[in-house]
């Protein structure tokens, strides 16, 4: 008997921040990780019998691996990658830290699944693509530091 299940497949991610959309070609690192503390005493079971378990404790941060084509439409993205440059200081860095989410749709246009972002800042760009006699496209490698985990929603 056929299964009803319907895997989720992704014709189009699309990274969103503070009002931004930036069209995402390809992205890796997407994870949602709770660090526990180590094994606490939490209860008593009668003589002799502990009941020991890890607590979970703060979200660990992730560090997402963004490719978009370089598009020139997109000041706004590029002027916050610019305040968060290492060039701008960890006072500027930190005063843009922005929440967001990364989607992905489906053929229909419709959400396929969405995961949030929270606090998140890029941490390094990488451009590709610099041939002039080239027919490519030049492509931005961007690394996204975020705190607080993803939330998986469909």
């Amino acid at each position: 008997m056929p299964s009803n299940t319907e895997y989720l497949t992704a014709n189009r991610f699309v990274l969103e921040i503070d009002g931004m959309q930036v069209t995402i070609k390809s992205v890796d690192g997407v994870k949602s990780v709770t660090q526990t503390t180590d094994n606490t005493i939490i209860g008593n079971m009668g003589p002799g019998k502990r009941v020991d378990q890890s607590i979970p404790s703060v979200p660990e941060k992730g560090t997402l691996s963004i490719t978009i084509y370089v598009e020139d439409k997109n000041k706004k993205f590029d002027e916050w990658l610019q305040k968060c440059s290492s060039n701008a200081g960890a006072n500027k860095v930190m005063s843009n830290i922005k929440s967001g989410s990364l989607v992905s749709y489906i053929s229909d246009t419709s959400i396929g699944a969405k995961w949030e972002l929270k606090q998140c800042y890029p941490t390094s760009q990488t451009f590709t693509g610099f041939d002039a006699s080239g027919t490519g496209f030049m492509t931005q490698q961007i690394e996204l530091t975020y705190w607080g985990g993803t939330q998986r929603k469909q």
